[in-house]
């Protein structure tokens, strides 16, 4: 339940910044963690955005004309 409304809030956020979701996307998943709470976290990340993430950059590189 709790995921299901962390991505839905992300999907909300992501309509209207779409640069910035993938960029913080970006930003919370790739880099190195040095502490247990750093991995944590960024399982939390992919988790809760990964899937519309994945669907952003797809619709991305369609061509939409």
């Amino acid at each position: 339940m709790l995921m299901g409304v962390t991505n839905g809030m992300v999907v909300f956020y992501s309509l209207i910044f779409h640069p910035i979701a993938v960029g913080l996307y970006n930003a919370n998943v790739y880099p190195t963690s040095d502490s247990i709470t750093g991995y944590i976290f960024k399982y939390v990340a992919i988790f809760s955005s990964g899937l519309n993430y994945h669907a952003r950059m797809t619709l991305g590189r369609m061509p939409l004309w």
